[in-house]
């Protein structure tokens, strides 16, 4: 399996849907892929964006990132991650949980995206390959 990634100036990202029945959660997300992240989550624009009650979280710990700081909020309820191959087939990878960053201080700080982190690469044994000079980003099983 190979997922052709979009090489942007401020990094590499995976476009994909998302969905969590128990949350009624769905919807379209672009994600950043972040090796130096230990924890995937969707972001405070998305969580705002996707509509998603902060309720069903509860904490997990505080972490800084871009100068500011964030809290990470688990739901234990798995996580969808659908995207395409390179040849179009439809495949669904799981996050064991479903995890939101949401600043911990009301500021007009950078705002982080949506990240993969080095979990969900673990978790579903992905390895990313990226040859910039030749444009080319996937992350493969």
């Amino acid at each position: 399996m190979r997922v052709p990634l979009v090489i942007q100036e401020k990094g590499i990202f995976l476009n994909v849907s998302i969905r969590c029945k128990s949350l009624r959660l769905f919807g379209i997300v672009q994600f950043l892929i972040d090796t130096g992240s230990p924890h995937t989550f969707l972001s405070k624009t998305d969580v705002q964006r996707l509509n998603i009650s902060q309720s069903a979280f509860s904490f997990d710990s505080d972490f800084s990132m871009a100068g500011s700081k964030y809290r990470l909020l688990v739901n234990p309820n798995a996580l969808n991650i659908n995207m395409k191959e390179e040849s179009g087939k439809l495949v669904t990878l799981v996050k064991r949980e479903c995890t939101i960053a949401l600043p911990t201080t009301p500021t007009e700080a950078y705002s982080i995206p949506s990240i993969i982190g080095r979990d969900f690469l673990i978790e579903n044994e992905l390895a990313l390959y990226f040859a910039p000079k030749k444009g080319i980003a996937f992350l493969e099983k």
